[in-house]
């Protein structure tokens, strides 16, 4: 009996140490080119781990709570790249998933968005394409009517236009574009990633941009914000005017619960913590390593009102590097740090907190001239999380157990979307005959178009899809002669028009209280 006890205690204290305490690092893949681009936690408590492998294949990995492999599906076929960027939950409890393909016009990388459903099975995916030209997909994210809003970078090419946002609903039809076209002063800006809430969207990323009376420019944190259909609300650059050089970018944003934005980014070598408010007002900013070279904080979560989760990685002599959790509060005082191993053979790329209060991250980790998958999963003390026992059920929502699989897409482009810009005729109202005499024939545009902006920042906006638009007819005494709602569908309508008085009217499309596209006419 006693040699039966003392194995029992010597079973629990291996199982305790082993499973209990055990550091909670996961890899998955061994490859060439293999690397963890996000993470998310799925509906049944288990995570979504997205990234490539061998850049031939976007892979999505399905773990359990432990972050133990589930499934896997590969997207791809391996004669084209396939890069996923981001991945989000829907409404469904699907997968909506960004990324770059150069499937069509290869070598050249294209956006796309492609969405899973609950049971791993393709629903559709659509591509945006615009020939001979590098562009990305930035992020993806749900928007509050169910539908999808897309942030791309680089899209057509144009040098002063490189920041994109793409409204599709849930079924993957394309809404409408924006096309951001900078200030002047600005230049090589770039943009990671899009934070969405209800009233607003925020785009987070990085410009070049003068000092006052100088040539040239400095590397400065650089938003803007927009309401839900895209229409700008204010641009920040970081420091732009406070006469010196920030020297630094900015990687993510969240909110907090009093409607001020932090961002991770990093100025000179040292990791930073940045602070503006909802109106676009600078408020603050924190070296969290005074005095360190080549670092960076790359995420950033709200974990609660007082307190910051970030990842950064940095060094003081370029020689030792660290890389880590860190706990911040609200003006960039650290609390805490959890160092996370292998610094020199890692880095994480994004970090998410789960719904019951723990952090994930996730990354790539170099094993020689190969590279896998790393994970790490820590407690709101910044501890490696417990191994759960207790049984889970996963995938409930699909009927079927799901396999591992390796999916080709056969991407749906997105249609004519240069075709406002490139034929100007797809905009134009039209009414002949011209001059008229009895009836009139009013053609109307396929795509809605308009331009607005302020600060420097102008938006072309196309509509390819919206429900009705006002047609008014003006006088020369501009008094309305003729009103009608037109629906999105209609193409072209006829006016009796020989009761009006000989002269000049003036035709105009309305849309959001804007004219979108107008017309003169003689009537004789």
């Amino acid at each position: 009996m006693y040699r039966i006890f003392k194995l029992n205690i010597i079973l629990f204290i291996f199982f305790y140490q082993n499973v209990f305490t055990q550091e909670w690092i996961r890899y998955y893949g061994l490859g060439p080119s293999v690397s963890g681009h996000y993470i998310t936690e799925y509906y049944d408590k288990g995570y979504i781990v997205l990234g490539i492998r061998d850049y031939q294949h976007g892979w999505i990995i399905k773990t359990d709570i432990n972050g133990y492999q589930l499934w896997d599906i590969k997207i791809g076929n391996g004669a084209y790249d396939c890069n996923l960027n981001n991945v989000e939950l829907t409404m469904d409890s699907g997968l909506i998933i960004s990324g770059s393909i150069t499937k069509y016009d290869q070598p050249y990388d294209d956006p796309f968005i492609i969405k899973i459903n609950s049971c791993g099975f393709l629903e559709w995916c659509k591509v945006l394409h615009f020939p001979d030209n590098d562009d990305y997909g930035q992020s993806v994210k749900c928007t509050p009517d169910g539908g999808y809003i897309l942030l791309t970078f680089n899209y057509t090419g144009n040098p002063s236009e490189k920041i994109h946002l793409f409204k599709f609903n849930s079924t993957g039809d394309l809404i409408w574009q924006k096309n951001y076209t900078r200030d002047s002063l600005v230049f090589a800006e770039y943009v990671r990633k899009l934070f969405v809430d209800n009233a607003n969207f925020l785009i987070t990323g990085f410009c070049y941009y003068p000092n006052p009376g100088q040539p040239g420019g400095w590397i400065r944190p650089y938003y803007i914000q927009t309401d839900t259909s895209g229409n700008e609300n204010w641009q920040l650059i970081y420091s732009r005017n406070t006469g010196f050089g920030y020297v630094g970018e900015a990687w993510v944003s969240v909110r907090d619960p009093h409607n001020n934005y932090y961002s991770s980014g990093r100025r000179e070598g040292s990791p930073e913590f940045i602070k503006f408010s909802n109106s676009g007002n600078e408020l603050y900013t924190q070296d969290l390593f005074p005095g360190a070279e080549g670092g960076n904080a790359t995420t950033i979560i709200c974990f609660d009102d007082s307190t910051y989760i970030l990842y950064a990685s940095w060094t003081y002599d370029g020689y030792t590097n660290y890389m880590g959790f860190i706990k911040s509060d609200t003006l960039g005082n650290i609390q805490e740090i959890k160092y996370l191993p292998n610094p020199d053979e890692s880095s994480v790329w994004w970090t998410a907190k789960t719904s019951d209060n723990k952090i994930l991250g996730v990354g790539t980790n170099v094993i020689g001239s190969n590279t896998r998958i790393v994970a790490f999963k820590v407690n709101s003390e910044l501890e490696y999380d417990s191994i759960y026992t207790n049984p889970f059920t996963y995938d409930s929502l699909c009927p079927d157990s799901i396999t591992s699989k390796t999916i080709d897409p056969d991407c749906d482009f997105v249609v004519n979307v240069e075709e406002p810009f490139s034929n100007p005729e797809t905009v134009c109202l039209k009414v002949f005959p011209n001059p008229a005499k009895d009836e009139v024939t009013v053609e109307f545009p396929k795509y809605l178009k308009k331009t607005s902006g302020s600060s420097g920042l102008h938006i072309t906006t196309v509509y390819h899809q919206w429900k009705s638009a006002i047609l008014k007819v003006y006088n020369l005494s501009g008094s309305v002669v003729y009103s009608s709602e037109i629906p999105g569908s209609m193409q072209q309508t006829k006016i009796d028009v020989s009761s009006w008085p000989r002269g000049m009217y003036y035709f105009r499309l309305v849309y959001d209280q804007q004219t979108i596209a107008g017309e003169k006419a003689i009537v004789n």
